[in-house]
């Protein structure tokens, strides 16, 4: 199954590699922010993502990857599968104008597009068929977001994914000491 650092590490790849967010200015292309159902937890969450939104990117589109959350199905005879839905975000500083907004939103949602693009060619190659793993292109959400912190504007992403949980939802014992 697809584990947390290999989606964040996905994502960061292509934040990285992308012409029009790679950087030469030392300032961060990348970040990840982990989105949770509890309200104190998002909070938390949210309160460390501003902070960084104050003094760590530049001008320059960056990506902020967001946590998948995960729903089991049980296919029946030991078969079970793995429903995911995760995302990232394409900020950008605005100017405080509507035309301002209006650029950013262009060239973020331009830019999630090709990552989105990339994300499923990672999806659909071969590591990701021998996964079992599928992409839901069909599921696809795309919305505008902002202003968020000081003046980030941007578009957020999210998509569906599911996979094989039959191994990982399998008891092996020897992960356990053996009971009283």
């Amino acid at each position: 199954m697809l584990n947390n650092s290999d989606y964040t590490a996905l994502l960061k790849d292509l934040a990285e590699r992308h012409k029009s967010v790679c950087r030469v200015d030392g300032k961060r292309v990348f970040t990840k922010v982990i989105v949770s159902a509890d309200p104190v937890a998002k909070q938390v969450n949210l309160t460390t993502f501003y902070a960084l939104l104050k003094d760590s990117f530049g001008e320059r589109p960056f990506v902020v990857a967001m946590s998948y959350d995960t729903v089991h199905e049980d296919k029946g005879d030991g078969a079970m599968l793995a429903h995911r839905r995760g995302g990232f975000m394409v900020l950008a500083k605005a100017k405080n104008t509507e035309a301002g907004r209006d650029l950013v939103l262009d060239a973020t949602q331009t830019i999630g597009y090709q990552l989105m693009a990339a994300v499923a060619e990672a999806f659909r190659g071969p590591v990701g068929r021998r996964a079992g793993r599928m992409l839901n292109l069909g599921s696809l959400a795309v919305d505008s977001i902002g202003p968020v912190g000081d003046g980030f504007t941007g578009t957020r992403f999210e998509f569906d994914f599911t996979e094989s949980a039959t191994l990982a939802l399998q008891h092996d014992a020897t992960h356990f000491n053996p009971a009283p």
